[in-house]
């Protein structure tokens, strides 16, 4: 089976307090008393007490700072590949492909000329853009990571899942239309490496990659990255999305964890991406988990706000620590999208 060999998380310095970014939208929402009471019910709704920026805020309200943030985004990613690219030299693996969400191509390849022959990655590595929503783009590519290396055994890919949106949360004077983005989203990166059944050192604190389930709406594919977080946004605040959302994923992994023999109580660990605080606890509902189940994907989004298709990432490092490494102990990585989509890994420590 393809495993998971190492896992790294990364948020941009510019830290928000969430009160004090309601504060200031407030603010400048004064004139109107109802967008001003809205917003208070999006933030209450986010579940967040704290937020990661690419750049400072008074820096990503002016005008013309998107080569500022692309720079930082730059940053941001070589930060989280560097430990990744010492972590594969250390098990003998050379990672032919890169699985992307969130990241353009052209990001990527300028990663890999910066960097490549410092982290000794080939010269030939592949870059593959998975195309899906921002919701459940991260969960995704690992799926595509799976299917890859489970027909390559001999090999070995990284995962790049990357939020960038807050360039688009500012938009001068305009930000009602944005409001649940504004209230919610968060820059950050996760990268993770896999390897297949015959690459490189085995070790007991790998996790095994047993599946990976799809459910993906028609337009899901060919659609823009970035824009669409906006919208991402307004259906993870939508209660009756949220709700719907939750029972999509909810029915998935039922089906799922079916098809491969297991029952929920099988399950030490259910790694969902952390759309909001309405999403969360629908899905608890829909579950029926206590409240400690979803404790790993709370503390993410609490901490560190809507990581777009990063989230799941940052929930998988969270529960690392927790997986014994027996053989014997499954988790779910999964995620959903208002639209429709659903995505599902199977894990075995």
């Amino acid at each position: 089976m393809p495993r998971i060999c190492g896992v790294t998380a990364r948020v941009p310095p510019h830290e928000v307090e969430q009160l004090n970014l309601r504060r200031r939208v407030a603010e400048r929402l004064a004139s109107d008393p109802e967008l001003v009471a809205r917003a208070a019910t999006l933030f209450d709704d986010a579940g967040i007490e704290r937020r990661y920026f690419m750049l400072p805020i008074d820096q990503l309200e002016q005008a013309g700072e998107n080569r500022a943030c692309d720079e930082a985004s730059h940053d941001l990613l070589a930060a989280a590949f560097e430990p990744i690219c010492r972590r594969a030299v250390s098990l003998g693996l050379s990672p032919t492909t890169v699985f992307c969400s969130g990241v353009r191509a052209s990001e990527m390849q300028s990663l890999v000329v910066s960097h490549g022959d410092t982290w000794r990655l080939p010269a030939g590595l592949n870059l593959i853009t998975v195309e899906s929503s921002p919701a459940i783009g991260g969960v995704a590519a690992v799926g595509a990571a799976y299917h890859y290396l489970a027909a390559h055994p001999d090999r070995s890919a990284m995962v790049v899942a990357l939020s960038a949106i807050s360039p688009l949360l500012f938009p001068g004077d305009d930000i009602a239309s944005g409001l649940p983005a504004l209230a919610l989203m968060s820059d950050g990166v996760g990268v993770t490496l896999l390897a297949g059944d015959w690459a490189g050192h085995r070790e007991h604190t790998d996790l095994e990659v047993m599946a990976a389930q799809s459910t993906l709406p028609a337009d899901s594919f060919g659609r823009d990255h970035r824009q669409p977080a906006l919208e991402y946004a307004r259906l993870a605040l939508d209660p009756h999305a949220a709700a719907k959302a939750a029972e999509s994923l909810s029915d998935e992994i039922v089906v799922f964890l079916q098809q491969h023999h297991l029952s929920r109580d099988r399950v030490s660990n259910l790694i969902v991406q952390p759309n909001s605080r309405l999403f969360l606890e629908a899905f608890e509902r829909w579950m029926k988990l206590p409240a400690s189940a979803l404790s790993a994907s709370r503390a993410v989004l609490q901490k560190r706000g809507n990581l777009g298709p990063a989230g799941a990432t940052f929930v998988l490092m969270e529960c690392c620590n927790t997986l014994p490494g027996r053989g014997d102990e499954y988790a779910v990585m999964a995620a959903a999208g208002g639209d429709g989509a659903t995505e599902a890994v199977l894990l075995r420590s």
